[in-house]
This record gives C-alpha cells, structure tokens and sequence, in this order.
C-alpha cells in the first residue's frame, strides 16, 4: 500500500509531530531532530506542540467560573452615617483633648453648606486657650477625611465639685 499522495522519497525529510502536556526546550528538540538525522540519514522536521494537562484545564475551567457579582451597597441610613463618624470622632478627639486642664461634656458634629464643624463643651478651671481649638481642628481633619473642619470650643464653667463622700480619703 502506498502513503497518500505518493511514493515517499529519501530525499524527503522524516517529520515529527509530537503533542505534550509538559513544555519542551528548544534544546531537547534539537538534540532529537540530530539524533533522527544521524540515525536515518535523512532531514528531519521536528514540531512540538504543547497542550494542556488535565490540571491545567481544571483550573482554567475553576476560573472561567462566573464571579458573584458583590452585594449591593446597603440603603442609605442616616443612623448608620451618625454611628460611623462618632466612631471616626472619639478616638483622635480622645487622644487629642487636654483632659489634664479641661473635662469634655459633650461632642457634637454637624454638617453645613460650608463644611463640617465639631463643637465641643467642656468644663475647666479656666476658659482653653484658642490655639487647643486650632491643634484639635488640625488633629482631626485627616481621622475624619475633610479639609475643611471648623472646631468651637464652648466653656460651661468650673468642673462640678464631687460630694465629699465620693472624694478619697
């Protein structure tokens, strides 16, 4: 029986088709291709063609997998707004305030048509110098994620005196 399309000649080259699940170097094709050659005596033509493995297509086929969209944001919730940025306040105000000189009542943060303001009222043996209000201010600008913020003191007076029950002895 003769190979389709004719009688093969040994002046034609031996090709090698070789499909593998592991990539082959150039080096290794090379080496083959001379030792066909020496062997034969003919040209050879060496193709490699990699596919792949079965490991290789279960992670493909594991990626190729639709992604969940993510949740949808939750509805807007003035109260969860208020419960975050109280979080955001308390801690950097906590460790900014002069709480050596002045006892912190009550904190207050609204929001204007000209920025973000945190009033503050405290009681103290005397009124704060108003350079604390511009340390507060600065301090709490980047916690808070606003540039402009505008903080104001307001002083209730001298610290409440404890009954003398409650003072240590």
């Amino acid at each position: 029986m003769e190979p389709a399309g004719g009688r093969v000649r040994i002046s034609d080259p031996i090709l090698v088709r070789l499909i593998s699940t592991t990539a082959v170097s150039q080096n290794q094709i090379h080496l083959a291709e001379l030792l066909v050659a020496q062997r034969t005596g003919r040209g050879v033509d060496f193709g490699v063609r990699r596919v792949a493995a079965e490991d290789d297509l279960a992670v493909l086929r594991r990626n190729l997998q639709p992604v969940a969209p993510p949740p949808p944001p939750p509805p807007f919730s003035l109260e969860r707004t208020r419960l975050e940025a109280i979080a955001h306040l308390e801690g950097p105000l906590k460790n900014l305030w002069p709480s050596e000189s002045a006892d912190l009542i009550e904190s207050e943060l609204a929001f204007t048509d000209e920025g973000s303001v945190v009033h503050l009222r405290y009681r103290s043996a005397r009124r704060l110098d108003s350079s604390v209000e511009q340390v507060i201010a600065n301090g709490l600008k980047s916690p808070l994620g606003v540039s402009d913020l505008r903080v104001s003191l307001e002083y209730q007076g001298r610290p409440l005196t404890r009954p003398a029950s409650s003072q240590r002895k």
